[in-house]
């Protein structure tokens, strides 16, 4: 659940960033990014989530929105797709700072 949330939450922070703090946007752009990749990561490895019912795992509010009619569990392959999505945080925070400079308010 949580890689579907991060997408749209790091565009929204990205167009706020972009539209109300112009001069730190690099500053706040590194910081914001380093709060998901620590977050994201402890979810993503912690055997023990107790923070919602129904998730036994970090990995599972991470991988599973039970959205596509399908349970992911960790593996390889999982594991490789997961790094490829938290390296992609940084696009979507990017693509919320540009989109923030071509809306006027």
């Amino acid at each position: 659940m949580s890689f579907i949330l991060d997408v749209p939450l790091l565009l929204i922070i990205g167009f706020i960033i972009g539209t109300y703090f112009k001069k730190k946007e690099f500053l706040l752009g590194i910081v914001t990014i380093l709060i998901f990749y620590l977050v994201g990561m402890i979810w993503y490895f912690t055997d023990k989530f107790m923070f919602l019912p129904g998730y036994v795992l970090g990995s599972d509010f991470m991988l599973n929105s039970w959205v596509f009619g399908h349970y992911f569990s960790r593996s390889l392959t999982i594991d490789v797709i997961a790094v490829i999505l938290f390296l992609l945080y940084p696009l979507w925070l990017y693509l919320g700072i540009q989109l923030s400079k071509k809306v006027k308010f």
